[in-house]
């Protein structure tokens, strides 16, 4: 509660000596990775990693004492899938995957969790993949290194998967850890960071 009570009371006079027409912003950034926090509840990601570049926009608010919670806007999925069960294929199970912006063909790798536990990998994959094995869920990555959800197979019956996957960097309820003058961002693999983006002056 004191970390809240601080960075609202920072919030507050910070943004209040602005003027009615203009939005002041906070930022965060390191090796690369960068957030903007506005002042009328949006925010800006930015992050360039070699011949990587992500960027997105959306909505920010701050829930309980230490956290930042982020949601993309537009709003979109990071992965469809659409099952279906095929006779014709037997004990095989087989995977389409095409992108969610242009439906086209994508390079990608997948990664089954067997029944036992167990991952198995399907690396350098490009437009779909048929496999034989007792698959309890599956996930991807792609070659920008952003990983899908993962996705549970409720019916071991169905075999054959529409995978539409987002290549963007999406932000969907995703939260932060906040610690006054620095956050600990979650990344693109969905992993709580080892590192911290702190507060830096424009």
């Amino acid at each position: 509660m004191k970390d809240l009570l601080k960075f609202s009371v920072f919030i507050f006079l910070y943004f209040s000596t602005a003027n009615s027409q203009e939005v002041k912003s906070i930022s965060y950034a390191s090796q690369g990775e960068k957030i903007v926090l506005r002042s009328d509840g949006t925010f800006q990601y930015t992050q360039r990693a070699h011949l990587l570049h992500f960027s997105a926009e959306g909505n920010w608010q701050i829930r309980q004492d230490t956290i930042l919670v982020l949601d993309s806007r537009p709003q979109q999925s990071k992965m469809l899938v659409f099952p279906e069960f095929k006779k014709r294929m037997g004990k095989k199970k087989r995977f389409v995957v095409r992108g969610i912006d242009d439906n086209h063909s994508l390079h990608y790798h997948l990664y089954l969790i067997t029944k036992s536990n167990d991952t198995i990998e399907y690396k350098n994959q490009f437009d779909s993949s048929v496999i034989e094995a007792d698959v309890q869920a599956f996930y991807f990555y792609n070659t920008n290194g952003v990983r899908s959800p993962t996705y549970d197979l409720n019916q071991s019956r169905l075999n054959y998967f529409e995978v539409i996957l987002n290549a963007n960097r999406v932000f969907e309820n995703e939260y932060w850890k906040y610690h006054e003058d620095y956050l600990v961002p979650i990344t693109r693999l969905g992993e709580i960071a080892k590192y911290i983006l702190p507060r830096i002056d424009d």
